[in-house]
């Protein structure tokens, strides 16, 4: 829940990072956009953030590939 994120931490979340736990068979691939614009490239496990430093994540997406 975005919101409840935000109003938790007091600030506008602008990026994400997703690390998946233990040694695990599948990666998890996600991307971020922010108000008014399209989604940014795929990321694939923690090799970096979605989202651009300044300007609030508006929409997420996840998924999990085997």
């Amino acid at each position: 829940n975005r919101n409840a994120l935000r109003r938790y931490l007091g600030v506008p979340i602008d990026a994400i990072r997703v690390k998946p736990e233990g040694n695990v068979p599948y990666k998890i691939v996600y991307r971020a956009a922010t108000q008014g614009n399209n989604f940014m490239p795929w990321i694939v496990d923690d090799y970096g953030y979605a989202g651009t430093i300044g300007k609030p994540i508006s929409r997420i997406q996840m998924k999990v590939e085997i």
